[in-house]
Parts: structure tokens; C-alpha cells; sequence
């Protein structure tokens, strides 16, 4: 296995951090909201297909984004949805476990009834 060459790895080096930097401003936007709105654009983040930079983050980061929701009530979401990878981020959820999870952390990180989620 020979070295890549900088043509190769400084572009996919620089989208990775230009990824990591959208999630944590983001992450830290949602944070200076009061903690209804801070949920409920964390909600429509997981919800929304637009931007894969946002969906690189790991769940349990974005989880813990909103104010007074610390890494306990984020793992403990994370362990009720089934999700089984340590670390897992966003864009690894399937639409159906994103929806559950976007309705979850609207009521107050709290699973939904499967019937009251929209698949």
C-alpha cells in the first residue's frame, strides 16, 4: 500500500473539517436557544436531508446540543430507539428511526408510540 499523495487527502481532510466546524457551530446555535426551540430545530435537523455536512454529527452530540439535556437523557434515547453502534451518527439512521427520534426529542426525549410517528 503505497502513500497518498496531498492531491488526494488534503481535499477530503479539508471537507471533513469543514464538516466538523457546521456541526459544532450549529450545535452551538441550538444551544443558545431556550430549550423548546433548541429541541425543536433539533428536530427539523434530523428531519431534513438537505445538508450531509449536518448529518456527520454523532447522535449523542447532537442529543446533548439542546439546553439542560445532558449525555445521560442522550444515551438513554439513543439505547430506547435499538441503536446498537457506539458513536453512531446522524446520516447511519434509517428515515423511519430518524422520525422516531425527531418526534422523541420533541416530547421531551421521550419515545412516541409507534402509531403517533409518521413513517
Amino acid at each position: 500500500m503505497g502513500v497518498a499523495i496531498p492531491e488526494q487527502y488534503m481535499p477530503a481532510l479539508q471537507k471533513a473539517n469543514d464538516y466538523r466546524f457546521r456541526v459544532a457551530a450549529e450545535r452551538r446555535r441550538i444551544a443558545s436557544l431556550p430549550m423548546a426551540e433548541g429541541q425543536e430545530e433539533l428536530a427539523k435537523i434530523i428531519e431534513s436531508e438537505d445538508d450531509p455536512a449536518l448529518h456527520s454529527g454523532r447522535i449523542v452530540h447532537w442529543l446533548m446540543a439542546p439546553q439542560r439535556r445532558g449525555e445521560k437523557a442522550a444515551r438513554r434515547l439513543v439505547r430506547d430507539m435499538n441503536v446498537q453502534q457506539h458513536g453512531a451518527r446522524l446520516r447511519h439512521l434509517t428515515r423511519r428511526q430518524k422520525n422516531i427520534l425527531a418526534a422523541a426529542v420533541r416530547n421531551d426525549y421521550r419515545i412516541v408510540e409507534r402509531s403517533k410517528v409518521a413513517a
